[in-house]
């Protein structure tokens, strides 16, 4: 539905030297013309079923020769001079990650501005913060890090944790990169929440510790649940 709008993000961008690659599940939903018509600008495109968002990801970086990589998913949009941002943060930082702010939009007026938030102390928990459609990575880091596939929803967290803890450079950037619609296959409900219980597992967080966490994830969810369906009923009081 909104693909035309990521992709004349590229068009649009400031920073021309775009190597732009679109990985496509097999879709018969029109999606193909939309990607026909943009053949201009778009390097390389493929078709076909795959495992999931993070196994197109996957081949998606398996596919690109520029020196740093950046995922777009189809409902998101760059800001116009994003790339050309980053490009220039690489040139002059020591780095190997560079990210910054996202725009989360509920709707076409509700929107809120997240910065990341990284304190090391907590990292070792898995507890951070970091926008992964604002997050551009060296090409060479995927060489040893990939998305976890066994983690349909959050595996990008787990990717970033990964480079957190094996002391990956990252440079942040106080300027809003993405446009993200909320929506999407992470709003599910308790699938996120289930995930990061394993994936702090995988870390090496302890049993009781992770239990804990989990049931503040679960409660900070239902509470946010609650928060939005009581401003939706006040809304329609309103109106």
């Amino acid at each position: 539905r909104h693909l035309k709008c990521a992709i004349e993000s590229i068009v649009s961008q400031t920073y021309k030297n775009i190597e732009y690659i679109i990985i496509d599940g097999g879709s018969t939903d029109g999606t193909l013309e939309i990607i026909k018509q943009y053949e201009f600008a778009v390097k390389r495109w493929i078709s076909e079923p795959d495992d999931g968002i993070y196994d197109a990801m996957n081949k998606g970086v398996r596919m690109a020769a520029g020196s740093i990589i950046g995922i777009l998913n189809s409902d998101d949009w760059y800001e116009p001079d994003a790339i050309e941002l980053v490009v220039a943060a690489f040139l002059d930082q020591t780095c190997d990650v560079v990210s910054g702010d996202m725009i989360i939009w509920q709707n076409s007026s509700e929107c809120v501005r997240v910065k990341p938030e990284v304190s090391l102390p907590l990292v070792k928990f898995g507890i951070f913060k970091i926008n992964h459609p604002a997050t551009f990575v060296r090409r060479e880091i995927y060489r040893d890090y990939s998305f976890d596939v066994r983690y349909p929803t959050t595996a990008d967290l787990k990717f970033l944790l990964q480079l957190i803890l094996a002391n990956k450079k990252f440079f942040y950037m106080d300027k809003v990169l993405v446009n993200f619609r909320a929506g999407g296959a992470s709003s599910v409900f308790m699938a996120p929440i289930i995930q990061m219980f394993w994936i702090r597992k995988d870390i090496g967080v302890g049993k009781t510790i992770n239990i804990l966490l989990f049931t503040f994830d679960l409660v900070h969810k239902f509470l946010a649940v609650l928060k939005a369906l009581f401003r939706r009923l006040l809304n329609s009081f309103v109106a």
